[in-house]
Order: C-alpha cells, then sequence, then structure tokens
C-alpha cells in the first residue's frame, strides 16, 4: 500500500516527489505492526514446506529454470487478462510445465513485460496515468510470480484480481487517449460484442461450479495434464456412482474413474490414484486386485488399513457365500480383523462361519462381540440362537 499512495499522490495529485514519499511512508506503520506480531507468533518456527503438487516449480532445477517459469505464469497472467478463457479451479502439478528462456511462452512474456516497463519508465517524469496504471499492475501481481518468493500456490485466477483492477484503469485511459474513441459507434458496437461474449462464458462457467463432479470433470477436460483435477474428477464419479439412483449405470461410470486414474499414474504416480483404484475394484468385486493397489500406496496408510480390512471383509463374505469355501473365508476375514478389529460386520460374518462349521459356542461368541461393537438387534438374535444351539 505504501508505494500505491505514494505513487497516487505524486501522479494523480501533482505533489512533489519527496512529498509523495512522506506522504505514502505512513502505511508502512501497520505493515511493521503486523510483520511484527508475525515475528513473535512464529519466530522460531520453521516454514511450512511446499509440496512440488502445489507448486511445481520447486522442483525446477537452478535459479534460471524458476526464473523462465515466473516469466511463463506472468506471461498467463497477462494473457488471463486480455482473454479469460479457458479457466480452471486448479493450476497445480502439472497445468503450467516448468519452463526454458528457448520456450515461446517465455520469451513472449519477455517481450511484452519489457516493453511495459520500458514504457512506464519513459512517462513517469510526465505523470502519465497509463505507467502509473503499469506500475501498479507490477506491484500487484509482484507476490504472485514466483519471484521474490515462493508461494504455496503456482498459479491462481483469484490472485489477479488486485492487478486487474489496473489493468482495466489503464485500457480505459488509453482507449479514451487513442483515436479509436473518434468512432464511437465502431467502439460501442465492439464493447458491447465483448460484453456479451464474455457475459455467455460467465454464465456457462458458472454452470461448471454446480457440484464437484461437474468441476472436476470440466475442468480434467480442460487440462488433462493436471493431476489433482483428474483425481478429483475420478473420486467424485466414483461417489456419483454409488447413488442409488445410478445402480444402473454404476459400472460404467467407475470405468471413467478408473480413466482419471490412469491418466494420473501417467503424469505422475501418486497414493490417491491407487487409492482410488483400489476402491473402484472393491466396488467392482474384484478383490485381489483391489489389495494390489492398496498395498502401492505408502504415505495413507489409515485410510489404506481401512479400505484393506473392508476388502478382506467382503472377499471372505464372497468366499464364504458364493464359493462355499469356509477355510479361505475366515482366513480372509482374519486378515480384515488383524488391520480393523473394530468392525462389527467383520466379527459377525466370521461368526457366521463357525456356526456353519457347527462350532455354535465360538459363533455366539463372535456375534457377541459384533453386538458389543454395533448393538443392533441382528447381531443379539444371531448371538441368542448361537448360544441356544452350543446348549448354554
Amino acid at each position: 500500500m505504501f508505494p500505491v499512495f505514494g505513487m497516487l499522490s505524486y501522479w494523480v495529485y501533482k505533489q512533489s516527489f519527496k512529498k509523495a514519499v512522506l506522504q505514502g511512508i505512513w502505511f508502512v506503520v501497520p505493515v511493521l505492526i503486523i510483520f511484527g506480531i508475525r515475528w513473535m507468533l512464529f519466530s522460531g518456527q520453521a516454514p511450512p514446506t511446499i509440496s512440488i503438487m502445489d507448486n511445481p516449480i520447486v522442483g525446477a532445477e537452478g535459479f534460471l529454470q524458476k526464473l523462465a517459469t515466473s516469466l511463463v505464469i506472468l506471461g498467463k497472467y497477462a494473457y488471463l487478462l486480455f482473454v479469460p478463457y479457458p479457466l480452471s479451479s486448479d493450476y497445480s502439478y502439472s497445468v503450467i510445465p516448468l519452463g526454458h528462456f528457448s520456450d515461446v511462452k517465455v520469451i513472449m512474456s519477455i517481450i511484452v513485460h519489457i516493453s511495459l516497463m520500458v514504457y512506464a519508465i519513459m512517462r513517469t517524469n510526465s505523470r502519465d496515468f497509463i505507467a502509473l496504471c503499469i506500475w501498479c499492475y507490477f506491484l500487484a501481481i509482484a507476490l504472485f510470480s514466483q519471484i521474490p518468493m515462493t508461494i504455496g500456490t503456482m498459479f491462481g485466477e483469484r490472485l489477479v484480481y488486485m492487478a486487474s483492477f489496473w489493468w482495466v484503469g489503464g485500457l480505459v485511459v488509453a482507449v479514451g487517449a487513442s483515436r479509436i474513441r473518434q468512432h464511437s459507434k465502431i467502439l460501442s458496437a465492439f464493447g458491447i460484442l465483448i460484453a456479451v461474449i464474455f457475459s455467455v462464458l460467465t454464465f456457462e462457467r458458472n454452470k461448471a461450479w454446480k457440484d464437484n463432479l461437474t468441476l472436476f470433470t470440466t475442468d480434467a477436460a480442460t487440462y488433462p495434464n493436471s493431476v489433482r483435477l483428474n483425481n478429483g474428477a475420478a473420486e467424485s464419479t466414483v461417489q456419483f456412482a454409488d447413488l442409488p439412483e445410478n445402480e444402473g449405470r454404476k459400472f460404467e461410470l467407475y470405468d471413467k474413474a478408473e480413466a482419471y486414474c490412469n491418466q494420473i499414474l501417467q503424469i505422475k504416480p501418486v497414493p490417491t490414484a491407487y487409492l482410488t483404484l483400489g476402491n473402484i475394484r472393491l466396488k467392482q468385486g474384484r478383490y485381489e486386485e483391489a489389495i494390489k493397489f492398496y498395498d502401492q500406496v505408502n504415505d495413507l496408510k489409515n485410510i489404506v488399513d481401512a479400505n484393506k480390512a473392508l476388502t478382506f471383509r467382503e472377499w471372505g463374505r464372497y468366499a464364504g457365500e458364493k464359493e462355499q469355501n469356509i477355510e479361505k473365508s475366515m482366513q480372509l476375514l482374519n486378515q480384515s480383523l488383524a488391520l480393523n478389529s473394530d468392525d462389527a460386520e467383520t466379527w459377525f460374518v466370521l461368526g457366521v462361519c463357525y456356526g456353519v462349521l457347527g462350532d455354535h459356542n465360538t459363533a455366539a461368541q463372535k456375534f457377541e462381540k459384533a453386538y458389543t461393537l454395533n448393538p443392533i438387534p441382528e447381531y443379539a438374535k444371531n448371538a441368542y440362537q448361537a448360544y441356544q444351539r452350543a446348549g448354554n
């Protein structure tokens, strides 16, 4: 705020450079207070680690590649102000690839930003309002360019909001100062055309925010190289498939979700992709494949153990009911309990196995354990009947 208010004093109110600095410097005081409070609260703590999945620029090989990528980001922000299409809810790994100085996008960004800076420098002494807008645009966008510091996200449409204020201001003044305004009918027609086009695009984009499924599938189609968008599309498609009204086409939807997961594995294999694939295989009844996918997940142990336990339970139920293989069923159910001993249904199914074998006393104990964990009438009824058969 200090530079902006000082510059407004210099450009708009025609104050001398010295007086503009003195008037603007008052806004440094609250900034210093905020930084002082922050230092007292967080001094001595290590800064949070920035994940490459959130901001791929942390994986840049050296300063030059980081700078080149930052220039790509600046160029994309500038392009977005002129052509805000297509839009996305997420720009994490790897929507924007790491750049090199030989890339056309980097070269174009350099040309555009150097041209703007040269104009601003040349027109500052004359207090040109467009020069003011350029300087303020640079100040507003600099924090999100990754050049002064690496932030927690690589790119975000919301981050260009402050900079867009100065872009609009500069554009309005530039159009007003040009000869274009002499052709008011043409200018008005062009303005109406742009307003209509962008209004339609805005309404269409709003539809994408209907729910997670619509948003992620729409944006994954726009940026198919995004791990996070494909992951969101896969998870939301699975959730959508599980709704009662989609019973007739759930397997078709599972196949679509699997395609999103396979796309992730081509970009960068991540635990969540294997986890979702395991969940899909579980729902498809392909239990052995589900376990193989779960075994490839390393850093989501609690979730994986719960899902593996569920898989072993359903696999054990299938082995007992469909394959009539009680020994295999009991082995799988015990594997489930080794991962999650608090699942009442697993204890109940294990009790059924013992009942089939004629060991009603052990069956009753398993049913009683199930009832202890989840006191529902079915478990109590089976425990009572098993104790009766055991003669207790």
